[in-house]
């Protein structure tokens, strides 16, 4: 493995999965990552990286003769879950001199002794811009007011919340989910198929009583239901239910 000071951006690959959230793919074309140095592994039947695929993918630009180098980061968003609003990250680096060092220029009129010396950290180097707001306060309050003990009973609150609306879906006639439940995230559809699902969740956002989301997966309209608001209650998603049951009768 060669030193990253060997290695210029075009003969770096990214791998990505063919499901992979949009604003990945979007970072990287910011960083200057072309479509062609992008890879797409594939996924199996629910929607998660085919590890296998990857591994050839891998392996084949090895074949040809391009260098790859592993940066070890990740990128989580608070805002959902954590109740945080936009807009606020954690962000993860391996190594931060690395990144400090890309981004890092100083001019007279910012070099002081305190950033030379280490006592404080000078962020300008750390992203785009040369100041930056004060993001992390947003995401301390939240943590100072609630405790880790009342965000874990926030996100398992919801998570039980959406297995019951999952079994409401399991048990009806005229809806099916798509992918079993894992946390709080609810794809289904319309048993009748993609036109219907489509005017159901038209008529639904339509309405003011509720806002639905919808995906395209494998030529299916999936309607998403998504538990995430710290007031939202059994009787919230009892009365949601209900609305989605009217849409589809009417």
């Amino acid at each position: 493995m060669r030193s990253t000071d060997d290695i210029s951006l075009p003969q770096l690959t990214a791998y990505i999965s063919s499901q992979t959230h949009s604003s990945g793919e979007k970072s990287l074309k910011i960083a200057g990552f072309r479509d062609h140095q992008i890879r797409r592994a594939n996924v199996d039947d629910r929607f998660r990286m085919d590890a296998g695929h990857l591994a050839d993918l891998v392996k084949r630009d090895i074949a040809s003769g391009i260098h790859r180098h592993s940066f070890a980061q990740q990128s989580e968003r608070p805002l959902h879950w954590l109740l945080t609003n936009f807009d606020c990250d954690l962000f993860y680096v391996a190594n931060k001199a690395d990144l400090v060092s890309a981004l890092t220029f100083t001019p007279e009129y910012l070099r002081n002794k305190a950033t030379e010396s280490g006592a404080v950290f000078d962020y300008s180097g750390w992203q785009v811009s040369l100041g930056r707001r004060f993001r992390s306060l947003k995401l301390w309050l939240v943590i100072r007011h609630y405790g880790v003990e009342g965000l874990r009973s926030h996100i398992r609150s919801h998570i039980e919340l959406a297995r019951e609306f999952s079994s409401w879906i399991e048990a009806d006639d005229e809806y099916q989910l798509f992918q079993p439940t894992s946390l709080n995230l609810i794809c289904f559809q319309h048993c009748e198929g993609n036109e219907k699902s489509k005017q159901i969740l038209e008529k639904l956002n339509a309405s003011g009583k509720l806002f639905l989301t919808h995906t395209i997966l494998n030529d299916t309209y999936v309607i998403r239901f998504v538990l995430g608001a710290i007031r939202t209650e059994m009787r919230h998603i009892e009365t949601a239910w209900q609305e989605i049951k009217k849409a589809a009768r009417s």
